[in-house]
């Protein structure tokens, strides 16, 4: 794999460890505010959440499309282009 290639692929990752937290964040509050969630409840999800990415990578599955599949609900990588765009 060439410079370039590796250097970006650090740089992704590095934007995964910078926007994962945030997201768990956003997630918190929204629990916290809108469901009156408390924190052992929260907690008890966010493990939860992890026990789902080990049997996706178990069974190698995505875990966009498992959502989609059991849920109905498509999630989108580009959120902030879609409100943009007005969609």
């Amino acid at each position: 794999m060439d410079k370039g290639r590796i250097n970006m692929l650090k740089m992704v990752q590095q934007e995964i460890k910078n926007v994962t937290p945030s997201v768990y964040a956003a997630i918190a509050i929204g629990l916290v505010e809108e469901y009156g969630w408390d924190e052992n409840q929260v907690h008890d999800l966010f493990s939860y959440t992890q026990s789902l990415w080990s049997a996706c990578a178990e069974k190698n599955i995505s875990m966009r499309q498992w959502c989609l599949d059991l849920t109905g609900i498509e999630v989108q990588g580009f959120v902030a282009e879609k409100a943009k765009a007005g969609k």
